[in-house]
C-alpha cells in the first residue's frame, strides 16, 4: 500500500515477535495511514482520528497470533534519518534564500 512509517511489535509465549506495519500512502490525502500485518494478509483500511493504530494493531496481534507480550511501537529508521538530513538542508536553503528577498 505504501511506505512503512511505524512498526508495532508484540511477542507470543514462545518468544516469537510479530509485527504490524503502519504504512502511509503519500498520494491518498484524507486518510492515508493503513495497518498491514507482516505475518498474514490482514490489513485494516484507512484510520480515522478516533481510532488509535496501536490499539487496533494490538488487538490483531493478540487475537490472530496470540502475541500480547511486550507490545512496542517503533518509528521507521529511514524516516528518522531523513528528518535529520532534510531539516538542516532546508534551514541552509532558507538562510541563503532569505537575504536575497
Amino acid at each position: 500500500m505504501g511506505a512503512a512509517v511505524h512498526h508495532i511489535t508484540a511477542d507470543d509465549a514462545g518468544g516469537q515477535t510479530f509485527t504490524v506495519n503502519v504504512e502511509r500512502n503519500f498520494q491518498y490525502k484524507p486518510h492515508r495511514d493503513f495497518l498491514v500485518c507482516a505475518h498474514c494478509d490482514w490489513s485494516y483500511g484507512s484510520l480515522s482520528f478516533r481510532q488509535t493504530f496501536q490499539d487496533i494493531a494490538g488487538e490483531h496481534l493478540s487475537d490472530a497470533h496470540d502475541a500480547d507480550r511486550a507490545l512496542g511501537h517503533h518509528r521507521n529508521a529511514s524516516f528518522r534519518t531523513l528528518r535529520w538530513i532534510a531539516l538542516p538542508l532546508a534551514a541552509v536553503f532558507l538562510i541563503v534564500l532569505f537575504p536575497q528577498l
